[in-house]
């Protein structure tokens, strides 16, 4: 007697060792209100001095790399690549973005493609704990910019901002130049 042909049990495909963990909004969004960014950081569980004490930030898989002279990290967890270090100035908020757009002119590590950060991809690299030279940032990355604008704005006149000194986020005048830049891209 022969016996029906079973279906073999399809197993779902693995995901890719290139699938980040964590998945960020890397879209820019204007006018986020305070209530908003509360809700943001603990979802995703970040650390925050202020606003989530007790977040656990994000298990990152930074790998240092030197391309064309400049350097990068790349992360694994999140799919983005940063800047290694960033402004060497200060810069007000368009000055930021001046910036970001003389780095993609110049095809920073090989790319032109380079942006600010939204508030929810630098909030991923806050750590729980001062780690580099008192900051709340890997050692992987320069530890001159203390603080970094977003890409994300407040309202009109504000932008977001994330200080990696203090371990916390918020937003101040677009026209104050006090922050530096750090620009990142998606690794696909």
């Amino acid at each position: 007697m022969d016996l029906p042909e079973q279906n073999p049990i399809k197993e779902p495909p693995k995901a890719s060792s290139n699938t980040p963990k964590y998945i960020l909004r890397s879209k820019p969004l204007k006018n986020i209100p305070v209530s908003a960014v509360k809700r943001m950081i603990k979802e995703k569980n970040f650390y925050e001095r202020n606003k989530n004490r007790n977040g656990t930030g994000i298990q990152h898989k930074y790998e240092l790399k030197n391309v064309g002279n400049d350097w990068v990290v790349t992360d694994a967890a999140t799919g983005l690549m940063w800047q290694q270090a960033g402004s060497q100035e200060k810069l007000n908020y368009d000055a930021a973005k001046a910036y970001v757009k003389e780095l993609n002119d110049q095809k920073f590590a090989g790319f032109n493609d380079w942006r600010l950060p939204t508030l929810e991809e630098t909030m991923s690299l806050m750590e729980t704990e001062e780690i580099n030279d008192k900051l709340y940032i890997a050692k992987i990355f320069d530890k001159k910019q203390k603080f970094i604008w977003t890409t994300d704005t407040h309202s009109a006149s504000r932008a977001r901002f994330v200080d990696f000194y203090y371990g916390y986020c918020g937003r101040d005048l677009v026209d104050y130049d006090g922050y530096y830049a750090r620009v990142v891209r998606s690794l696909k």
